[in-house]
């Protein structure tokens, strides 16, 4: 019996442990890291869902960037270019799939740092003297939120300045119509 998206269940992987010939199917699976869900990370503690949301931020603001310099070195364009987004958004989704293979590593960094997310939160509460429930979300606006937008755009502008490809468009606009009466 396997489970509702047709992937062994562990008394399955087991049963193939125990010396029965495994395919290669099983042996995949066994190897595998285990899916681990947000209520998962939720239960480590909330600082360790707060780094797993930082963590993951980083990774996808460093896939636009890949992303923006694979692209602007193949086209010499900017994806900002009239009818180059297409092009941009598939570059990104070939990275976005390969990058998904880096899950358990993204995991593992997010248990490994999420004690020093909640050092920070701590520091804002006794600093600033409010809850708990503050200083997680100021940790969150200043983190996930500035610091998120700070690299992307912060990253984007000095690697495509590295890089020597286009940031912004590359392509002016026609002028406008002006009619006169």
């Amino acid at each position: 019996m396997s489970t509702p998206n047709n992937e062994p269940t562990d008394t399955e992987i087991k049963k193939a442990d125990d010396g029965q010939k495994k395919n290669p199917l099983q042996r995949l699976l066994a190897w595998r890291p285990k899916k681990v869900t947000t209520e998962q990370l939720a239960a480590m503690g909330v600082a360790t869902l707060l780094a797993y949301g930082a963590v993951s931020n980083v990774n996808m603001a460093v896939c636009v960037m890949i992303s923006w310099v694979t692209f602007g070195k193949a086209t010499g364009k900017s994806p900002l270019d009239p009818g180059q987004w297409p092009g941009f958004v598939a570059i990104y989704a070939g990275i976005w799939v390969a990058n998904n293979f880096l899950r358990p590593a993204r995991i593992a960094l997010a248990v490994a740092i999420g004690p020093y997310f909640e050092r920070l939160v701590n520091f804002w509460q006794r600093k600033f003297k409010i809850s708990q429930q503050l200083a997680f979300g100021f940790t969150v606006f200043l983190v996930n939120i500035c610091g998120t937008f700070s690299l992307l755009f912060g990253g984007l502008l000095l690697v495509t300045t590295a890089t020597g490809t286009p940031l912004l468009k590359t392509v002016q606009d026609p002028p406008a119509l002006v009619t006169k009466r």
